[in-house]
């Protein structure tokens, strides 16, 4: 079977959780070409031997430089040359899926792909937390229109799978919820005690990041941070998967979305997160985490005067969460998509020689 896998472009969290997919698939004997632009580095090293389409298959959430803030204007931009361009990009995909020969596609977040697969007369699969419906409504950014273009793609899925922390999913259909899809860690570096991956970078409504003091332990920290909260701390390279260090860690701090917390519940790490202002995902992730009590989250003022040996005190404590958590964070949703996925391709053969 030969597949073509859009990622969404918005950050690299949406490659990361397509990372363990894809390896199953692969794993399975599937051909996979991966279509995306903000992950060639990631996919590059987990995942060697698929081909990349480098084209963009959806704009995101625009932040105003330096900030978590998001910029409207600029996101209202961005849209526009999307919504206007959808027509063009669907033939794109359609040339791709002739060109080499695809029997099913999956996207990650984005719509486009599920219309052109069925008008193509293959299956469509669509996984993800949110749709792009989800997230332009609640920034009051979509008119009806734009919203019925939406939901007219999004609705010609063959197959949906929810994630957990999902939000509404609007537009969604033949949805199935599954179990947490993460990247797995293999241990490639030794626990680092007394230490912080930290992962929040510019500022927060003018509020610089994090400056801790009298900080006696390990700060690793992701590359986007700068300045460093400390002097000397590791640094994560593009070499190692950021799951690692994750698992090395005592303690995550970091902005808040699936992609971290997801890792963090395959590590059993505890997670400090900060919220992004109007990302609809956050208040479900944040909600979530502090639920299942493996987690908080802190504000922008608090993030500033966290103090280190009180942080790991409380560490201790959202650590012992980990003991007891639902079966849908303990199970390989993965798997379960592979899994489907290969039962859809199986069903729709059958269909095809009853036709034929």
């Amino acid at each position: 079977m030969k597949i073509l896998f859009c990622i969404s472009d918005h950050g690299y969290g949406h490659a990361a959780r397509s990372i363990p997919i894809i390896q199953k698939l692969l794993a399975k004997g599937h051909d996979v070409v991966v279509r995306n632009t903000s992950a060639a580095k990631m996919l590059a090293l987990e995942v060697p031997l698929v081909q990349i389409i480098a084209e963009r298959n959806d704009v995101g959430v625009l932040q105003v430089p330096g900030s978590y803030a998001i910029d409207h204007q600029a996101t209202r931009q961005a849209l526009d040359t999307w919504m206007g361009e959808l027509a063009q990009d669907k033939k794109r995909i359609a040339e791709h899926i002739k060109m080499h020969a695809i029997d099913l596609l999956i996207t990650d977040s984005s719509p486009q792909g599920l219309f052109v697969a069925k008008e193509n007369g293959i299956p469509g699969v669509f996984v993800g937390s949110f749709t792009w419906i989800d997230v332009y409504e609640h920034l009051l950014l979509l008119d009806p229109s734009e919203k019925s273009i939406l939901m007219m793609m999004y609705g010609a899925a063959s197959l949906s799978f929810a994630l957990p922390f999902s939000s509404a999913l609007k537009g969604i259909v033949n949805r199935q919820d599954v179990d947490l899809v993460v990247r797995r860690p293999t241990c490639m570096i030794p626990p680092i005690p007394h230490s912080v991956l930290y992962s929040v970078s510019g500022s927060m409504n003018g509020t610089p990041a994090w400056h801790a003091k009298n900080f006696t332990g390990k700060m690793v920290i992701s590359a986007n941070v700068e300045p460093s909260p400390v002097q000397d701390p590791i640094k994560m390279g593009w070499d190692i998967p950021s799951i690692e260090y994750t698992n090395a860690v005592s303690l995550v701090v970091a902005r808040s979305g699936y992609g971290i917390v997801a890792e963090c519940i395959a590590c059993k790490k505890p997670v400090y997160l900060v919220r992004r202002p109007g990302f609809i995902d956050d208040d479900t992730v944040i909600q979530e985490v502090t639920r299942l009590g493996i987690g908080r989250e802190v504000s922008p003022d608090e993030l500033c005067g966290l103090v280190t040996d009180e942080i790991f005190t409380d560490a201790a404590l959202l650590q012992k969460a980990y003991n007891s958590l639902p079966d849908q964070y303990l199970g390989d949703g993965a798997e379960q998509i592979v899994h489907a996925v290969e039962s859809l391709i199986a069903m729709n053969q059958i269909q095809e020689k009853e036709i034929g």
